[in-house]
C-alpha cells in the first residue's frame, strides 16, 4: 500500500481490519493516505469485524462511506442485534461497551456442527 501511494499508482485506498493487522493497521493505512491526500475508505467483513471497522471509519477524517453487504441479513454474523442504522441510512458507532457486537451464542451453537473445548 505504502509503495502504491509513494509511486502515485492510487487515487484512493481501502482498509479492513481483518486484512489489515486490526484496528492499528487500519488505521495506520487511513492515516497515510491522509498524509498523502487521499481517502480511505473502509471496506465490509461481515459481523463483529464490521463493527470494528465502523470505528475506524468513525474515527478517521478522510473516510466518506461505509460499506456493508446487502441484503443485510444474508451477510450478517450471529449478533443479538442489527446494525446501528436509522431510517435515513445513517449508521451510528453503537454506544454500548467494547465495540458493541453482541453474539447470538444460540444461534451460533445452532448452526455449529462440531467443536473442542480446550483446557488450560
Amino acid at each position: 500500500m505504502a509503495e502504491a501511494i509513494a509511486q502515485d499508482a492510487v487515487d484512493i485506498v481501502r482498509a479492513d481490519v481483518s486484512w489489515k493487522p486490526g484496528v492499528t493497521g487500519a488505521l495506520k493505512v487511513a492515516h497515510l493516505a491522509e498524509a498523502h491526500g487521499l481517502r480511505c475508505e473502509i471496506h465490509t467483513a461481515m459481523g463483529p469485524m464490521d463493527m470494528a471497522n465502523l470505528h475506524v471509519a468513525c474515527a478517521i477524517k478522510n473516510c466518506e462511506y461505509f460499506e456493508l453487504l446487502v441484503p443485510e441479513e444474508k451477510f450478517t454474523f450471529p449478533l443479538n442485534h442489527s446494525y446501528p442504522i436509522d431510517d435515513t441510512g445513517t449508521i451510528r458507532v453503537p454506544e454500548t461497551p467494547g465495540i458493541g457486537a453482541e453474539f447470538d451464542w444460540d444461534a451460533i451453537d445452532d448452526t455449529c456442527i462440531d467443536y473442542q473445548i480446550q483446557e488450560g
